[in-house]
């Protein structure tokens, strides 16, 4: 789905979906090197991880206050969630390890649907009534 998602905001989105995608991207292979190279588990808050997740909300926030449409917003928030997920092993160490992997990455699939979802409504808006 995730390599669905990022084709269709490519082709199709404004610079947003252009530039969200490749925030999406970037931070997938960041984390993906990272816990290969470091040996990274989930045994207790992954601080590699936590500052990757970091570094893609505060750029999916920048993209949502720049963008005029409502989409941006709403992935940066399904960014967030993934975010305080690590900051819950903080508070609470004792924070299952297979929960905390499940929930730190289930956020990206909600957030790249409403990706889509913006992008094809936002389409249908430009074509139906004119608007640029």
């Amino acid at each position: 789905m995730s390599i669905g998602a990022c084709i269709y905001a490519l082709l199709l989105g404004r610079w947003e979906g252009r530039v969200m995608t490749a925030i999406i991207i970037l931070a997938t292979l960041a984390t993906m090197q990272l816990e290969n190279l470091l040996h990274l588990h989930y045994h207790s808050t992954n601080t590699v991880v936590l500052a990757v997740d970091t570094a893609t909300f505060i750029a999916m926030y920048a993209v949502a206050v720049k963008s005029r449409l409502w989409w941006p917003i709403w992935v940066a928030a399904f960014q967030l969630n993934s975010v305080v997920a690590h900051l819950a092993t903080v508070i609470s160490p004792e924070f299952s390890a297979l929960v905390y992997h499940g929930y730190e990455g289930m956020w990206a699939i909600p957030g790249q649907l409403v990706m889509v979802i913006g992008i094809h409504r936002d389409r249908g808006w430009t074509q139906n009534y004119d608007l640029t």
